[in-house]
């Protein structure tokens, strides 16, 4: 066991949990199953973007002129049609032109693209305004111009999103190597709880934290894996564990059992399973009542029991963990500076006191303000050891949930 002659900060803690956090290994998937996993490495386009010189407008594509103006404009003799999607290259020589139509595929030899309400066109010829021919903008997009072949397009470490995933599918990357999803084990402990379709006697409550647990994982696109409620019994959470240990799973999570109490039994049970704990306490709350450490070479998050706790020391510790051992680049929850909607006063502040909050924004200004009874939180407040008054208007330190 590590001993600390005090416990670390948030940020101490973050650290030593980063420096204990190692990626998991790669696989390919397909485009199909891409959402939301992290590349492993840069993907660059296998095709150009676009991937063939295209137009920009309904109208003609008019090659070089072989006339005078005359009366301001140019007259071309109207040979074909090019729609979207006609293949094959084409060729329009001096004095010709195509009526072409958006994403149509431009000819060779095109000197420009002219939109169709620029032009007079009657039977198999078009004439052409001079002004138009001196327009800047060809309204032809030319081969690559977006984005060029081989060029990178996705940065490793990109959890893909829409926009990324119809990028690669757009520049022809059906199969991306992404780092293989983290399997998360956890479990609840507590004589009184029980699962949602048991009968609740008196003194018995449905174990909410097995279900908030379970929907966090598979938020991050992680394998969830739910042990269950196990009672406050040594044998039974040594039986747990070990089976745990034993498994493939690169994350254990438990809920409660953290206290000083009689029945708080998992301290105790870690070390003499042979856990190595990292922090054993941390200066802030809440956070005093838990664990991180190394136990059968899998992280092991001890989390304290009340279910409001739970979510938000998840949001600050178990996920920047996960999202790295996933490979994502930027694993750390952005800091969000807020103005704070009313007066705040907690107390005499000795350590970081974390309280639920509501981000909303206000003439465009983020604004933060606590929840109230039986509202959900969609941020976390950061209030700092020593402050024992907030006044509406400063400016606080917020997470996102």
């Amino acid at each position: 066991m590590v001993d600390f002659l005090s416990p670390p900060t948030h940020e101490q803690a973050l650290a030593l949990i980063a420096d204990h956090t190692a990626t998991v290994g790669k696989e390919f998937v397909s485009l199909d199953d891409g959402w939301q996993r992290v590349t492993a490495a840069e993907v660059r386009a296998a095709f150009p973007e676009p991937g063939y010189d295209q137009s920009l407008r309904d109208g003609f594509v008019i090659g070089k002129s072989t006339q005078d103006v005359i009366n301001g404009r140019c007259s071309y003799q109207i040979i074909g049609e090019i729609p979207a999607g006609r293949c094959g290259l084409i060729e329009v020589s001096p004095g010709e032109a195509y009526r072409i139509m958006t994403g149509g595929m431009v000819p060779v030899g095109a000197e420009r693209v002219v939109q169709q309400e620029d032009c007079f066109y009657t039977g198999n010829t078009v004439e052409v305004p001079s002004a138009a021919l001196n327009l800047q903008s060809r309204y032809i997009q030319r081969k690559g111009s977006f984005i060029p072949q081989s060029s990178p397009v996705v940065a490793r470490g990109t959890s893909l999103g829409p926009r990324e995933i119809g990028l690669l599918a757009t520049t022809g990357n059906h199969r991306i190597e992404v780092h293989r999803k983290v399997s998360v084990s956890f479990f609840c402990t507590g004589n009184e709880l029980v699962s949602i379709h048991d009968s609740i006697a008196p003194g018995q409550k449905v174990s909410s934290n097995r279900y908030l647990l379970n929907t966090l994982i598979k938020g991050q696109q992680a394998i969830s894996v739910d042990c269950g409620v196990v009672q406050d019994s040594k044998q039974k959470v040594r039986e747990l564990l070990y089976e745990i240990g034993r498994s493939t799973t690169d994350i254990i999570i438990s809920t409660g059992g953290m206290g000083p109490g009689k029945y708080d039994l998992l301290e105790t049970l870690f070390e003499e399973m042979g856990g190595k704990a990292i922090y054993r306490s941390i200066a802030m709350r809440p956070g005093q009542s838990t664990l991180f450490g190394i136990l059968a070479g899998k992280l092991y998050f001890g989390l304290p029991g009340p279910p409001s706790a739970v979510a938000v020391l998840f949001n600050e510790l178990v996920l920047p963990s996960l999202k790295k051992m996933q490979g994502q680049s930027e694993y750390l929850n952005r800091d969000i500076k807020a103005v704070l909607d009313h007066d705040i006063s907690c107390g005499i502040c000795r350590s970081l006191l974390i309280r639920p909050g509501v981000l909303f924004s206000r003439d465009h200004v983020n604004h933060v303000r606590q929840v109230d009874k039986r509202e959900f939180s969609n941020c976390i407040i950061f209030l700092k050891e020593g402050h024992p008054h907030y006044q509406k208007g400063d400016i606080l330190t917020v997470h996102k949930l």
